[in-house]
C-alpha cells in the first residue's frame, strides 16, 4: 500500500477514530470530562477530580454549557435529588444559570463534606430534568473511614505520572492507601494524622498486599501515606475559585502545567496557598546513571559543608541525601542542577506574590539568603515548593519510584509541612467547639425564662381562671364562660409571647475573632476567623456570604466526623439536619445551618481583593502614618524596612499621626538573635530550623510555641490576642481594628456584635 493512500482524508479520519477508541478504552481514569446532550441544541461538559472522601471544604464540579439554539435556556445543576445518596449526606446543593442563545456558560457547583461515590448530579433545563451525571471515583482510592485520616493531595495528570508510587524518605504518594483497613480508633479520640504504617516493601498497584498476618507483621515499616487524587483534565478547565481546592492539603503540578494554566486558575491556586495550602511544583526527570564516574568523597568534619558544584548552597547531610546505592546516589548528589530547570524555577518563583520574612530580615545580606536555597517560598499562610531533581524507576515488583539527591529532602520537607498542617487542622476542629463555647459566649445573657413563664402560667391559669368563674357565678352569668375562657387563653398566650419577645427579641448575636493578612503590594487580603452565632428565631434569608469565603460549621463537622467514625459504626449519626445551599447569586446557606436558640460556631477562611492601606512617609526626622483602612486602629506597631520599630496608641480612620520609636518585643529580639546565631551552621534549613519571626506558615501550625504562644485559633480567642512578635518582620505592621471590615456574619438581623479583629499588613513601599 503506497504512502498516498495513508495521506488521503478517509484514512486520516479512520486513524483518528481508532485513536479515539483506544483513548476511551484506556479506562475511566483517562476521561477528561463527560459530555452530556441535555437537549438537541444544548450541550454540556462536566469536569471534576476523582471523587474521594473529605472532612472539610468544598468539592468542585465544573460544568460548561453550549447553547446552539437561538433562544435563551435556563439550566439548573442540582445535587443530590431523589437518589440513594440522600441517606448518606445531609445536604442539597443547587445552582442555576441562564445560557443565552449562541453562547457558552461555565459554572461550578461546590459540594460540601461529606461526599459519596453514589452521588447523582442532576441537570434541569427550564425546570425539566433532562440528564444526570455520577462523579468518577478514584481507580485505587478508598472511601469512608479507610482514608478519612490521610492528607489529601490533588495532582494534575502530568504530575501524577511522576507522583504515582513516589517514595522519598519516609513518605509515600499513592492512590491506593493501605493503612486504613478498618477503623481502629474510637470516634471520641483525635485520629492520628497519618494512620497506620505501611510495609517497607510495598505491593504493586492492584495487588491485595502482603499475604498472611505473619508476613504483614514482619514487613511493618515507617512509611507515611499521602492520599493522591488526580484531576485528569488540563489546568485550563480547573476551578477558577480558590474554595474549590479547600478539601486538599497539598497540590502537585509540573512547570509545564503551571505555565500553561490560565491566569484565573493560577490566581485561585495562589489564594489557596495564601490560606494555608502547600503547593508543590514538581520538576523531576528520569535519572539514568552513568557508569565509570568517580564517586565524590564524603565531606570532612572540618569542611565548611558547601557543595563544590554549587558554591554557597549547603547540601543535605550525606547519610540522608539519597535512596539509591553506592555510586548512583553519590553521583546524583554531586550533579549540578540542570540549567533550564534552574531558569524555570527562577522565572516561576519570581512571578509569585510572596511574603518571605527571610528576604525582609536579610535584605542587605544576599549571602545569607543564598545559603538558604533551595527553600520553600512563603506565600501568606502557606508555602510554594519548587523541587528540581531526578527520580529512579524501580523494578515492576517494587512498585515504587525513588527520588535521588537533594530533591528527596525537599520533597520530605513538603510532605512534613502537609502532614503538620493536616494534623493541626484536625486538632483545631476537634477541640474548637469546647474552646469557643467558653470564649465566645454569644448567648451568655440569654436563656429560657423558666421562672417568668411559670409565674405567668400561675397568674392566668390559677388566679384569673378561678376568679373569673367566681365572679360569673356570683352574678349568675356562667353562660359567659363560652367566650371568657377563649379570651383568657388568648390573653395568656399573648402575654407570654410579648414577655419572651421583650426579653430576647428577634435579632441575632454574633461574636467574631479574626486576623487578616493585607498585602498592599498585590491588593490581597487573607483572613482567618472564628465566629459564634445565636439567633432567637430562624434567621430570615438564611446565611449569605460571597464566593470567596470558606465556612466550616463545627456542628456539621461533628456530624460529618461521626459519619466516618461513630462509636457504633460509620453510620451512627442518624439524626442529621437537612441542609440546603443555593450558589446562584452567592453562597446562600438557605436552611438548616443556624437553628433558633442554638449556638453555632464557624471557622472561616477568606481570600479577597482589597485596596485599603496604611501609608507611611517621612517628614524631616519623623515618621508619620496615615490610616486609609476605613476603621480606627489601636496599639499600632510598625517594623519599617530598615528593621526599626515604631508605635502609636491610636490612629483614627482617615487621620494621620506621628509614630514614636520603640524597642522590639522581647520574644522577637530573642528569636532574631537565635536566627543570627545559626548563620555559621553548615546544616541546611529544615522545617524545625526554618522558623523565624514573621513566618506565617509556622505561626499557623504553632511551630514555635515560645513565640506564637499556641495554635492560631486559641491565639485569636485569648485575652491578649495574637502575639505581634510571631507575625512581624521588616516591612510589616500590626494593629487591632475597632471594626471588622474583612469578614461579616452573613446574617441580616444582628443586634449584638462582639468583635475583636487584628491586621498584619505588608507595606507597599518604603516610607518616603
Amino acid at each position: 500500500m503506497s504512502l498516498e493512500v495513508f495521506r488521503s482524508a478517509a484514512w486520516r479520519r479512520k486513524i483518528l477514530i481508532l485513536m479515539g477508541l483506544v483513548w476511551c478504552a484506556a479506562g475511566p481514569g483517562r476521561t477528561l470530562g463527560q459530555a452530556l446532550n441535555l437537549t438537541q441544541q444544548l450541550r454540556g461538559l462536566v469536569y471534576s477530580p476523582n471523587l474521594e472522601s473529605h472532612l472539610t471544604g468544598y468539592w468542585p464540579v465544573v460544568c460548561t454549557f453550549e447553547n446552539q439554539a437561538g433562544t435563551a435556556q435556563e439550566v439548573e445543576v442540582r445535587c443530590p435529588a431523589n437518589n440513594a445518596a440522600r441517606d448518606i449526606v445531609n445536604w442539597q446543593v443547587s445552582r442555576r444559570v441562564r445560557v443565552e442563545g449562541g453562547s457558552t456558560a461555565r459554572i461550578t457547583l461546590w459540594l460540601p463534606a461529606p461526599t459519596s461515590p453514589q452521588l447523582l448530579v442532576e441537570f434541569l433545563v427550564n425546570g425539566r430534568p433532562v440528564s444526570s451525571w455520577t462523579p468518577n471515583r478514584a481507580l485505587y482510592g478508598r472511601y469512608g473511614s479507610e482514608s478519612a485520616d490521610l492528607p489529601l493531595i490533588l495532582a494534575s495528570s502530568e504530575a501524577a505520572r511522576i507522583a504515582r508510587q513516589l517514595r522519598f524518605e519516609r513518605y509515600y504518594l499513592t492512590e491506593q492507601p493501605a493503612g486504613h483497613h478498618g477503623s481502629g480508633y474510637p470516634g471520641a479520640l483525635v485520629p492520628p494524622p497519618w494512620g497506620a504504617t505501611l510495609p517497607t516493601t510495598l505491593p504493586p498497584p492492584g495487588s491485595s498486599g502482603p499475604s498472611g498476618p505473619v508476613q504483614a507483621e514482619l514487613l511493618l515499616g515507617h512509611l507515611r501515606e499521602l492520599q493522591l487524587t488526580v484531576w485528569e483534565a488540563p489546568l485550563a478547565v480547573w476551578d477558577n475559585n480558590w474554595i474549590g481546592y479547600t478539601p486538599f492539603q497539598g497540590i502537585v503540578v509540573t512547570p509545564k502545567d503551571w505555565e500553561a494554566a490560565p491566569a484565573e486558575v493560577k490566581e485561585a491556586l495562589l489564594r489557596w496557598v495564601e490560606c494555608g495550602g502547600q503547593l508543590l511544583i514538581l520538576d523531576l526527570s528520569l535519572h539514568i546513571p552513568y557508569l565509570g564516574r568517580k564517586v565524590p568523597e564524603k565531606p570532612s568534619p572540618g569542611s565548611d559543608g558547601l557543595s563544590k558544584t554549587n558554591p554557597g548552597i549547603v547540601p543535605p547531610p550525606f547519610e540522608n541525601a539519597g535512596t539509591g546505592t553506592g555510586a548512583e546516589s553519590a553521583q546524583a548528589r554531586d550533579e549540578p542542577a540542570d540549567g533550564d530547570a534552574a531558569e524555570r524555577r527562577r522565572r516561576i518563583l519570581t512571578s509569585l506574590p510572596h511574603s518571605d520574612p527571610f528576604s525582609a530580615i536579610w535584605a542587605n545580606s544576599p549571602d545569607q539568603l543564598k545559603r538558604l536555597e533551595p527553600r520553600p517560598l512563603p506565600c501568606g499562610f502557606g508555602n510554594v515548593f519548587y523541587v528540581v531533581g531526578h527520580y529512579l524507576e524501580q523494578p515492576p515488583l517494587g512498585g515504587q519510584r525513588s527520588v535521588v539527591g537533594p530533591a528527596e529532602s525537599q520533597l520530605a520537607w513538603w510532605a512534613e509541612s502537609v502532614g503538620t498542617y493536616y494534623r493541626r487542622l484536625l486538632e483545631n476542629l476537634h477541640n474548637a467547639e469546647s474552646l469557643l463555647e467558653s470564649e465566645l459566649r454569644v448567648a451568655r445573657s440569654t436563656g429560657v425564662p423558666v421562672l417568668g413563664f411559670f409565674l405567668l402560667l400561675v397568674v392566668f391559669s390559677v388566679l384569673i381562671g378561678p376568679v373569673a368563674i367566681l365572679i360569673l357565678n356570683r352574678y349568675q352569668k356562667l353562660i359567659h364562660l363560652i367566650w371568657a375562657i377563649p379570651v383568657v387563653a388568648f390573653t395568656t398566650c399573648l402575654v407570654i409571647f410579648i414577655y419572651g419577645f421583650l426579653g430576647e427579641g428577634v435579632s441575632a448575636r454574633v461574636a467574631i475573632r479574626s486576623l487578616t493578612l493585607l498585602d498592599e503590594r498585590h491588593h490581597r487580603a487573607t483572613t482567618l476567623a472564628v465566629m459564634g452565632m445565636y439567633s432567637p428565631i430562624t434567621p430570615p434569608g438564611g446565611v449569605q456570604w460571597e464566593y470567596d469565603l470558606e465556612p466550616t460549621f463545627l456542628s456539621q463537622y461533628r456530624e460529618t466526623h461521626g459519619y466516618y467514625r461513630g462509636p457504633r459504626g460509620p453510620y451512627s449519626e442518624s439524626t442529621k439536619r437537612q441542609l440546603t445551599i443555593d450558589w446562584t447569586q452567592r453562597q446562600h446557606l438557605t436552611s438548616g445551618w443556624v437553628l433558633p436558640r442554638v449556638r453555632e460556631f464557624v471557622v472561616v477562611r477568606r481570600s479577597e481583593t482589597r485596596r485599603e492601606r496604611l501609608t507611611l512617609h517621612r517628614r524631616e526626622n519623623r515618621l508619620l502614618a496615615a490610616n486609609n483602612l476605613g476603621v480606627d486602629l489601636r496599639n499600632l506597631l510598625v517594623c519599617d524596612p530598615q528593621g526599626k520599630w515604631w508605635r502609636a496608641d491610636r490612629l483614627a480612620a482617615g487621620a494621620e499621626v506621628e509614630l514614636q520609636p520603640c524597642a522590639p518585643p522581647e520574644d522577637y529580639a530573642e528569636k532574631l538573635a537565635e536566627l543570627e546565631r545559626s548563620e555559621d551552621s553548615p546544616k541546611p534549613m529544615t522545617p524545625r530550623r526554618m522558623y523565624c519571626p514573621g513566618l506565617l506558615s509556622a505561626w499557623l501550625v504553632g511551630a514555635d510555641r515560645a513565640v506564637s504562644g499556641s495554635w492560631w485559633l486559641s491565639s485569636l480567642c485569648s485575652a491578649a490576642g495574637p502575639s505581634p512578635a510571631a507575625l512581624l518582620c521588616p516591612g510589616r505592621y500590626f494593629a487591632e481594628l475597632e471594626g471588622c471590615p474583612f469578614v461579616d456574619s452573613g446574617l441580616r438581623w444582628v443586634g449584638v456584635r462582639e468583635e475583636r479583629c487584628w491586621i498584619v499588613g505588608i507595606l507597599e513601599t518604603s516610607p518616603r
